[in-house]
């Protein structure tokens, strides 16, 4: 399949250099372009579903639960937010309703509307401590929280406090800029400012249940093909421990089928998800609660629309997390001197998505 790949991106190589040497209309140049173009993404299409075939019957998604109905999601790929270009609503941002008998527990890092930054290495510390809570919250001890809505509460809370203090903490390194292929200073980015403006406030924890309207926020990532295997750039993890002691983390776009497939150069794809797709998949799967912790971006093609997102996102967002009025808080008690090794395996590089 590799060497299928290899040739077929080397042709589109060359058609691209024969159209460009040669006399023909643009009509007919687009004709044998998007006809290449179309070969390939077809080609690459096939290995994405071998792909998902396999993940699902080695690791089939619902051998991936906690308490046989919780799923914990960390979403690490680019987001943005668009407009719907048909919608009629006074807010026209693409909204989806959540399916029935699902529960999306939702914990956006920043606002709606706001450009998220953080590095690497916090990342890294932000699943560790993901681990941590659902390692207090599900097997410290049977009496320690008995019932599962007390479990998702003390993870989502402890989590919105982690977050919060990573948001507080200022960034003095460049930032890598994809589209100009340069490096270029936190400071001159504007929106890093925006950024810091709301900082000073905390995560929101959204409860969405079937029916409730939440907006449909847009995924891309990067993904290469390379032997044999699927190569994404970031990933949105699924947070796994099947006993106190292990923990494992599973790319959940090995399970799931993109909606667009767009070819970029050098055996490079972009591939393209709604938040629709996920939470479908998952429901799909007869998955009940869906903890997604959101770490991308959800900013929009406009600038300056910072309030009408925000406000956009207060009309439709599910309840707040006082959905958990009735259940005792938990409080963490960590042991915050505790040590966190930063995931070698991953560049040290700063980025906004």
């Amino acid at each position: 399949m590799e060497e299928h790949i290899k040739r077929i991106d080397d042709r589109m190589i060359e058609t691209n250099k024969k159209l460009d040497m040669v006399q023909l209309n643009d009509e007919i140049k687009d004709e044998l372009y998007y006809g290449t173009l179309d070969c390939i993404n077809g080609m690459f299409s096939t290995c994405i579903e071998m792909n998902i075939l396999k993940h699902n019957y080695i690791n089939p998604i619902k051998s991936l639960l906690l308490n046989k109905r919780d799923i914990y999601i960390v979403n690490q790929i680019h987001g943005a937010i668009y407009y719907d270009d048909k919608s009629t609503k006074e807010t026209p941002y693409k909204q989806f309703k959540i399916p029935d008998g699902m529960f999306l527990f939702h914990l956006k890092k920043v606002p709606f509307g706001v450009c998220n930054f953080e590095n690497i290495i916090q990342v890294s510390s932000i699943i560790s401590d993901l681990f941590y809570y659902i390692s207090e919250a599900y097997y410290r001890d049977k009496t320690f929280i008995k019932k599962n809505a007390e479990r998702i509460q003390y993870v989502l809370l402890n989590m919105q406090e982690e977050l919060y203090k990573i948001n507080q903490k200022p960034l003095t390194r460049p930032v890598y800029n994809e589209a100009t292929n340069t490096r270029i200073e936190i400071e001159q980015v504007e929106s890093y400012h925006i950024y810091k403006k709301y900082a000073h406030i905390k995560p929101e924890i959204n409860i969405y249940k079937n029916g409730n309207t939440i907006i449909n926020k847009d995924f891309s990532v990067t993904v290469t093909f390379e032997n044999e295997k699927l190569i994404f750039s970031r990933s949105i993890e699924i947070i796994y421990m099947p006993d106190i002691k292990t923990r494992i983390s599973y790319n959940l776009l090995n399970y799931i089928k993109p909606r667009y497939i767009n070819y970029k150069n050098n055996k490079k794809w972009v591939l393209f998800y709604l938040l629709e797709d996920i939470i479908n998949f998952l429901r799909s799967k007869k998955i009940h609660n869906c903890i997604f912790i959101d770490l991308s971006c959800s900013s929009s093609e406009l600038s300056n629309n910072v309030n009408s997102l925000i406000k956009t996102a207060h009309e439709v967002e599910g309840e707040k997390y006082n959905f958990f009025n009735k259940i005792k808080k938990v409080r963490s008690k960590r042991n915050k001197n505790r040590q966190y090794a930063p995931n070698k395996s991953r560049s040290k590089t700063f980025f906004g998505w």
